[in-house]
């Protein structure tokens, strides 16, 4: 049972797990969606789509691991900013300083 593998691991590739067409279209809808609710959404949208990221970043994990869709949508999301632009846009229209 000591010093041995549950499950053996495989090494994957993060940038190719992304150029899965599946990963890639929920990718660019996500940052769509994203990016016009930075521009027209209200508060109470941004949080749900924060929520509805997270949610969803969470259930990845757990089912699928560190390469899930919902993971890798995170991940891009937040590398790219919105996540962050998400928060400042409706800390705006709030008047409410989020915490971490």
């Amino acid at each position: 049972m000591y010093n041995k593998w549950v499950i053996v691991p495989e090494h994957q590739n993060w940038k190719e797990a992304i150029q899965n067409p599946l990963v890639m279209r929920k990718m660019e809808h996500a940052y769509d969606e994203a990016e016009e609710l930075i521009e027209h959404g209200t508060a109470e949208q941004i949080e749900e789509f924060r929520d509805k990221i997270w949610r969803g970043r969470a259930a990845g994990l757990q089912k699928a691991g560190e390469f899930s869709i919902e993971n890798l949508n995170y991940k891009n999301l937040r590398n790219l900013g919105i996540l962050e632009r998400l928060k400042a846009r409706e800390e705006k229209l709030t008047g409410v300083k989020e915490t971490s």
